[in-house]
């Protein structure tokens, strides 16, 4: 009797231990899409990181916004001139501007 107890432990932690190594391999070989996106009723697109950061905001008249690692404003796109306005993030001021060539 009480061996019979002991094989059917070994047997299932062995097949949970199996199991708990799979989901490991599965979670490797075919990570969790890290790109949540969010579109809201005006048109505007904001994209997120798998930890729920923004990465990128898309408004409906084409601006973009690109954030940093921690969700701070980094960058503005204009869309109708091309210029790029570049942010300290940490203190939110402008680092610098740049313009696009003119052909």
């Amino acid at each position: 009797m009480f061996n019979k107890i002991i094989t059917f432990a070994l047997k299932f932690f062995f097949i949970a231990s199996l199991v708990f190594i799979s989901i490991f391999i599965y979670q490797y070989y075919f990570p969790i899409d890290d790109n949540v996106t969010q579109v809201l009723k005006d048109g505007t697109i904001i994209k997120y990181d798998n930890q729920g950061v923004k990465k990128e905001k898309i408004f409906a008249n084409g601006n973009i916004v690109k954030y940093d690692a921690n969700g701070r404003i980094k960058q503005f796109i204009t869309h109708h001139d091309g210029v790029i306005t570049e942010f300290d993030p940490l203190t939110n001021t402008k680092i610098k501007v740049i313009y696009p060539e003119k052909k």
